[in-house]
């Protein structure tokens, strides 16, 4: 496919401003507490609701069942196949999962200091073939790029992936926090621009990174709805 400079600095503008406003996730229905959600403050792209009677200190300990596949009616999977979806889910389970026990140890035993952390595959949006990669390789696309990334936006035509963190207190399996992350490669990743698939993995890297932060606040009690 032969792409003109021209429509590729026309289409890498378009896609800056579109990137821009498609940041905020949306909260499927079908997850718990949903609508007591609110805009974290201090990650872009990220919803949250905290318990705020729980104490989060006292678990030294946790449980990753395997990451689940969100089935609800709403739910939009761009253009991968539900094979797409189980290796997405896959390689959450295994970034996520090494992320936590950097910080804790990861038990299979529900026990009165152990919470219970379910991750969620909410949903993935495509790339634009050919044009994600273009648009980082010309000179104007390469600039709108490098002001996406300095502004924390996704690139020109990039993909991204949403997904729930659902975390429970192991023993009585009530939910004392939630949250739904929509994340994206970074704008001058090449390599995640060639498929959907590379998109979303690179996503989940980027959540992955995000994920001591978020247990920190929670454990020092600094963590409110909207945090």
């Amino acid at each position: 496919m032969r792409v003109t400079a021209r429509a590729v600095i026309m289409a890498s503008v378009l896609g800056l401003v579109a990137g821009c406003a498609n940041t905020r996730p949306q909260a499927p229905p079908g997850i718990p507490e949903a609508s007591a959600m609110a805009p974290s403050s201090s990650v872009a792209g990220r919803l949250t609701w905290i318990a705020q009677d729980a104490n989060f200190a006292k678990y030294t300990s946790i449980i990753i069942p395997p990451v689940t596949v969100y089935d609800g009616a709403d739910a939009s999977w761009g253009d991968t196949s539900p094979a797409d979806r189980a290796t997405v889910a896959a390689y959450m389970q295994q970034q996520f999962t090494r992320a936590i026990a950097k910080q804790y140890p990861i038990v299979t035993a529900p026990g009165p200091t152990t919470a219970r952390v379910q991750f969620q595959l909410v949903g993935i949006e495509s790339n634009v073939p050919v044009a994600a990669t273009v648009s980082r390789l010309v000179p104007a696309g390469l600039v709108a790029n490098i002001a996406s990334q300095a502004a924390g936006q996704p690139g020109s035509f990039s993909g991204s992936v949403t997904y729930a963190a659902l975390i429970y207190d192991s023993t009585t399996n009530r939910l004392i926090a939630a949250a739904v992350n929509k994340k994206f490669p970074e704008a001058l990743n090449i390599g995640a621009t060639f498929s959907t698939v590379d998109a979303a993995k690179a996503g989940i890297d980027e959540g992955a990174t995000q994920l001591a932060q978020g247990i920190q606040m929670l454990r020092s009690g600094r963590a409110r709805t909207g945090s």
